[in-house]
């Protein structure tokens, strides 16, 4: 959250300020407070460790909060309905433990971010800038971060040294990758070669196939594609799952149990400066024709004298709002607190006395009329406001901790010579059969990356330990191991019909195709007398698959673009789903003229992009080699 409050207010213009202090004496005069290491308070539960450095439940909040927000603006009305499924915490914590593993990594190889270093970065930071473009002075600058920055000025600087260490560390690690001629070429060619082709998709599944097969049949298909079968050692085992939703609808939490946890981590519920505001937006797209741009504002302004004039505000932004995600919220967006709307927006909600209309106000989106319904003055939100989360926090946590002792204590049965059929029927637990290897997901249980490798290892009648899946946790009878080899048909014999069959309907569907195509010779005239609808591709790149045609062969797609295929061109081809007659209709082949042109510019951005993929490839190895630790039931809590 901190690096993206502080990448919006490189956004944000401060009008009116006054004091400029310039050059060399600036760095000195503001070198002995960037240096010091103050600390905010913080509270004193943690959501994860990275060899042993904690990472705050505080920072964690902050982030899942900013996540929250862009995710509600993102979906709007349907976010309710998917946000379980976004796992906030998770994503949250994710960010922060990659930042906290390169930070340390960078200070391993040596990197510092000197008070010189973090000076220079603010004093060039227009939003720190008077109406002259010099700097405002110690005093306002920090009194503009201590009013809107989550741990003021001393938290924004902590922030801004970390930037520079990442930086420095990110330049080190991308060093050597190159970008040449026949990649950006090929980056050129994805953005601007173009085929588009008439098709019709003669389906597998809508083929009339015998599946009746013989075991011969079976068998002999299956010896032919033996290594399509071949499976890695895994092990034979049986399982039982705690599901821990079942444990939290067990649990009861009280209002002392609430209020316990509210007293002993206030410093969590902390708030800055925010503002509760509802909007009516006429959009104006940033290509949008002068015309278009009067017409959004006189809309804008025609609403507001209505609403001046007392029009209902909620009636008017569900009928006429241009934002459908707080429309049918009568324009609400609940509170929010600087740095997480458009600067023009905030600037208008936080100026707007509350209760009071603020002048039509002009973003990137388009005009915006915003009524100020509520703010909250830096501070601890009351515990009404936060009392189903402390209680959704208490229930999961409580519900792990509960589930990871029935489930320790079913381990201690099986170790202690009681059957697994046995204690199952006891608990009201249900006997689970697979067969697992380390390439074989189970999505049934979608299990830890922890499950696979403890469970790959267990010996012969050995009993795991409590191990994570989705629903809650598992214990895991091992019975037998499995040898890396080509499964037995007894045990692939649904995937070996499976294959037989859409294979025979490959190949009658290719037959299909083909002799519409050869007696009506054009695809729109064969479509027909299949009895199927014809459809355009649009455009497609090269690398680019048919819409909803599946994954096409390389020669196809070699076929597709040449820069010689011509228009009218037709055939039929074999892809996964069946067969693809198709023509083509338009081709914009490759200009070397223009590659001659935008090369340089292009071979920067794909360097930059490159960087970023090889970047990331090193942070998830080394994040693979650190000590982390996660506090599963607060994150569990973010999730939801």
């Amino acid at each position: 959250m901190l690096n993206v409050l502080r990448e919006s207010f490189k956004q944000q213009p401060y009008l009116k300020v006054v004091l400029a202090l310039t050059g060399v004496g600036l760095v000195g005069y503001l070198g002995s407070y960037f240096a010091c290491d103050g600390t905010t308070g913080g509270p004193s539960d943690w959501a994860a460790r990275v060899n042993d450095t904690e990472i705050s439940a505080r920072d964690l909040r902050q982030r899942a909060r900013l996540l929250d927000d862009n995710y509600r603006r993102m979906f709007g009305q349907n976010y309710d309905q998917i946000r379980k499924s976004l796992r906030l915490g998770t994503e949250a914590l994710g960010t922060l433990i990659e930042q906290e593993v390169v930070l340390q990594d960078a200070r391993r190889m040596g990197f510092e971010a000197s008070p010189a270093e973090v000076a220079g970065e603010i004093v060039k930071n227009a939003s720190f800038h008077d109406a002259s473009g010099q700097f405002v002075g110690k005093e306002r600058y920090r009194q503009m971060l201590d009013r809107a920055y989550p741990g003021g000025h001393l938290a924004y600087e902590r922030g801004l040294a970390q930037d520079i260490l990442v930086a420095k560390w990110r330049d080190l690690v991308a060093l050597p990758l190159t970008v040449g001629d026949v990649e950006t070429e090929q980056e050129f060619r994805r953005r601007t070669v173009k085929t588009v082709v008439d098709y019709v998709l003669v389906s597998n599944s809508d083929q009339k196939v015998d599946d009746n097969f013989t075991e011969d049949e079976l068998r002999a298909w299956h010896d032919e594609h033996a290594e399509d079968y071949r499976r890695q050692e895994g092990r034979k085992i049986r399982y039982v799952v705690v599901d821990r939703e079942a444990v939290a609808e067990t649990i009861e939490v009280t209002d002392g149990d609430i209020r316990e946890r509210y007293d002993a981590n206030e410093e969590t519920y902390r708030h800055p400066d925010e503002r509760r505001a509802r909007h009516i937006l006429f959009r104006s797209p940033p290509d949008a024709t002068d015309a278009q741009v009067t017409e959004a504002r006189t809309k804008a302004e025609q609403t507001l004298e209505k609403l001046r004039g007392g029009a209902d505000f909620a009636d008017l932004a569900r009928d006429l709002s241009e934002d459908q995600g707080s429309a049918q919220r009568g324009g609400d967006l609940g509170f929010f607190p600087r740095g997480s709307m458009v600067p023009q927006f905030e600037e208008a909600a936080f100026g707007t006395p509350v209760g009071e209309l603020a002048p039509v106000t002009a973003s990137p989106f388009g005009f915006h009329v915003i009524e100020v319904t509520g703010a909250r003055e830096p501070g601890v939100a009351p515990l009404d406001e936060v009392r189903d989360s402390i209680r959704r926090s208490i229930s999961v946590e409580r519900a792990q901790e509960q589930t990871l002792e029935r489930t320790r204590a079913i381990r201690k049965e099986l170790l202690d010579g009681a059957s697994l059929e046995d204690v199952a029927t006891r608990q009201g637990l249900v006997v689970e059969h697979a067969v697992v290897t380390p390439d074989r997901r189970l999505p049934e249980l979608d299990p830890s990356p922890e499950f696979l490798r403890s469970v790959v290892e267990l010996a012969p009648d050995d009993v795991s330990q409590p191990l994570r899946v989705a629903r809650g946790m598992a214990v895991v009878a091992s019975d037998e191991i499995v040898p890396a080899e080509v499964a037995p048909l007894d045990d692939v014999r649904d995937r070996v019909r499976d294959d037989l069959a859409a294979t025979r309907a490959t190949g009658i569907a290719m037959a299909r195709a083909q002799k519409a195509l050869r007696e009506h010779q054009t695809a729109g005239a064969a479509a027909a007398a299949l009895g199927l609808e014809i459809k355009s591709s649009g455009d497609l790149a090269p690398g680019q698959s048919i819409p909803g045609v599946g994954a096409m062969s390389p020669d196809f797609q070699r076929t597709l673009f040449r820069d010689d295929i011509a228009v009218g061109e037709a055939g039929v081809v074999e892809i996964p789903a069946g067969a693809l007659l198709y023509a083509v209709t338009r081709h914009d082949p490759f200009d070397p003229e223009q590659f001659a042109r935008k090369r340089d510019e292009l071979q920067r951005e794909v360097l930059a992009g490159k960087s970023q993929i090889y970047v990331q490839d090193v942070v998830d190895r080394l994040r693979a080699r650190q000590d982390i630790e996660i506090n599963r039931p607060l994150v569990m809590g973010f999730d939801g």
